[in-house]
């Protein structure tokens, strides 16, 4: 067996080895029908209920996660660290995830109502914008949501995660309060796939596998190998 040929048969044994591979097109969804819980969880993958900064509640009405207005940041800047709904996921040992982006809608109690909404990751510990720009929802009536916003996470930095991984949409204002007011997201999703990882010995059966396979190969070879012209002439 050529070298060429053992590693195809090596990558044939890798690609049925990851066919028990769990795929998952969310990670994790909060819609909201009932608490702030999740509504739905990839298998492998252990969701936790939205928490975050500042006054945080379940607006029954819209089925929506909410910050009153008297604790939305002032700015950008106090909006990160002083309001923001935090999404928290558990990877299972044994698996990693693969992401391709965190979408929400955005959304405001009163007509009027202004509010910035960014997007921060615990990868680099909350330190820059994963949604850029950063998007603004002004409420044209009351109770009403934005177009869903999509944040790319499809780079390096968010594939093969393992452990607890967190991402906070932040909210601030971005026109005078309106009292009694509320930032809102609805329909928050973490997209991407949830993918088995071998284990170490697994990995060590499929090159002892296909060593030999290729020693095999070479015996059985080394048997039907033609006579020379000078062998039979002896």
């Amino acid at each position: 067996m050529r070298m060429s040929q053992f590693f195809v048969a090596a990558g044939f044994g890798a690609a049925l080895m990851f066919s028990g591979t769990s795929h998952a097109a969310v990670i994790v969804n909060y819609a909201f029908g009932a608490n702030l819980s999740p509504d739905s969880t990839a298998a492998n993958i252990t969701g936790y209920a939205i928490t975050g900064a500042g006054s945080l509640s379940r607006s029954g009405s819209t089925l929506s996660a909410q910050i009153s207005d008297s604790s939305v940041g002032a700015n950008q800047s106090a909006g990160k660290t002083a309001s923001y709904f935090e999404v928290k996921v558990d990877v299972a040992s044994g698996y990693k995830i693969n992401l391709t982006d965190l979408t929400f809608n955005p959304g405001a109690r009163f007509i009027s109502s202004s509010y910035g909404f960014g997007v921060l990751s615990s990868i680099d510990a909350y330190a820059a914008d994963v949604l850029s720009p950063t998007v603004t929802f002004t409420a044209a009536s009351a109770d009403t949501f934005g177009s869903l916003v999509t944040t790319n996470l499809s780079g390096a930095s968010f594939q093969g995660l393992t452990g607890t991984q967190t991402f906070r949409i932040y909210t601030w204002e971005n026109a005078a309060r309106v009292a009694n007011s509320f930032s809102r997201v609805d329909n928050v999703t973490l997209n991407g796939s949830v993918v088995l990882v071998p284990e170490p010995a697994t990995v060590g059966l499929l090159a002892v596998g296909g060593l030999t396979m290729l020693a095999r190969r070479r015996r059985t070879h080394a048997r039907h190998v033609p006579e020379t012209k000078a062998a039979r002439t002896d």
